[in-house]
């Protein structure tokens, strides 16, 4: 049942004149509020602090005061029917309750310095896109011990062959076939010319282990195995280039499958009249052999950078101007030109931060700053793991007398 009481010292309070002992001014639902708790919540709901020095009472304040008693009144008397159909006790509220309290606490639990460090190391990969292929060495993340040993003395003997010599793409093909076969997976698996390849990407775009060897390693060279979650990577760099965003371009694509004169002379004979003043469109109808493409004047759909064929986007950081087109270039599919029509540009630091941040919350380098502010509060605090030393320190018959002292030191601490 719903009982409120409102004493007559409410009629003149201001804020110069709160008594000095601390009365109930409200009963409500059965509940008794003080006048420090009301004082508090007022003061903060008209921006001032709790211990902020008195001010005279005026018309103002007191119509602030009468609104906000109004306000306050139906508040916990909304708060006290809530109560009484035992909704603070639902598991339901319960559970999003400390969603919400995570949620809140999550930007406190962390050191600042380390955040805004690996905020920067970000920003500054993000620079930059790598080409890079790995071989991987599966292992679960939850492995044994001697399995964990057993993959990584399996991914040195994989880096040990190819700083020996050996090329990384046929040794990892044979990894790939070696692995089909024990696999559950039904039927047989595809394993191309460059397995492993795994195009262009900058930050966020890989594992962070992962990341930071592909940024650590200059091109042209294999790191050492690096651990995941997925397993050991033995990872080869091949380029690191200008980061360019997403971009749209055209292309004329002409194959070449068995690396014959006649392709070469048809993207020279599409290039020559490109100079002569034909338009880009009308050239990719007429000789391109994407067919995809082609009747749409070549033009591909807007991409990312780590969706694109790796050659086009080094074709592309090497600075053409939007609007203009490359020189013919060939790879391993054959002859390619393309036409640049835009392009991103990395925006600033400020604007990327909260894009980063995101980004985090589904990465193990978000761990960092929280780690690095717990064991600062636990020095600060003098926090002790009374689990540890009961496992440690506790044993025979003088177990018990440890495990009794530390709770003593526990209870003595908190109170």
């Amino acid at each position: 049942m719903r009982k409120i009481f409102l004493t007559l010292l409410m009629a003149c309070l201001a804020l110069g004149a709160w008594a000095q002992q601390d009365p109930v001014i409200f009963e409500i639902g059965g509940r008794q509020i003080r006048q420090s708790e009301f004082k508090k919540d007022f003061l903060k709901s008209i921006g001032k602090k709790p211990d902020a020095p008195a001010t005279a009472c005026t018309y103002e304040k007191r119509l602030a005061l009468e609104e906000y008693v109004q306000l306050y009144v139906n508040f916990q008397a909304k708060l006290a029917d809530a109560r009484a159909m035992g909704l603070d006790t639902s598991a339901a509220l319960l559970s999003e309750l400390k969603t919400y309290r995570d949620e809140l606490a999550a930007p406190y639990l962390i050191d600042s310095v380390t955040m805004m460090k690996i905020l920067h190391e970000a920003y500054e990969r993000n620079h930059y896109s790598v080409h890079a292929a790995h071989i991987l060495i599966r292992l679960r993340s939850n492995a044994t011990p001697d399995d964990t040993l057993k993959a990584y003395n399996e991914a040195m003997a994989v880096y040990k062959r190819i700083a020996g010599g050996e090329d990384f793409f046929k040794v990892s093909r044979e990894i790939a076939l070696e692995q089909q076969k024990t696999s559950k997976k039904p039927g047989p698996q595809r394993i191309s010319e460059n397995e492993g390849d795994l195009g262009c990407f900058t930050v966020f775009d890989m594992v962070y282990p992962f990341e930071n060897a592909a940024y650590t390693v200059e091109p042209g060279h294999i790191s050492l195995p690096v651990r995941s979650r997925y397993g050991y990577h033995i990872v080869k760099v091949f380029e690191r280039v200008p980061y360019f965003g997403r971009v749209s371009v055209q292309h004329i694509w002409i194959r070449d499958n068995d690396n014959t004169p006649q392709s070469e002379e048809r993207i020279r004979a599409c290039y020559k009249r490109l100079q002569a003043g034909e338009s880009f469109e009308d050239m990719a109808r007429l000789f391109s052999d994407d067919q995809s493409t082609s009747e749409k004047g070549g033009q591909i759909p807007e991409l990312p950078l780590n969706q694109m064929p790796p050659d086009y986007v080094v074709a592309i950081s090497k600075g053409i101007p939007v609007g203009t087109y490359t020189e013919p270039f060939h790879t391993s599919y054959g002859w390619h030109i393309l036409k640049l029509n835009k392009q991103e540009t990395l925006p600033a630091f400020e604007d990327m931060v909260p894009y980063y941040k995101q980004r985090m919350t589904r990465d193990v380098r978000s761990s960092e700053p929280k780690s690095i502010y717990l064991e600062r509060a636990k020095k600060r605090y003098d926090f002790i793991d009374y689990t540890k030393t009961y496992e440690t320190i506790g044993k025979g018959k003088n177990k018990k007398n440890i495990v009794m002292a530390s709770l003593d030191q526990a209870v003595s601490f908190i109170t």
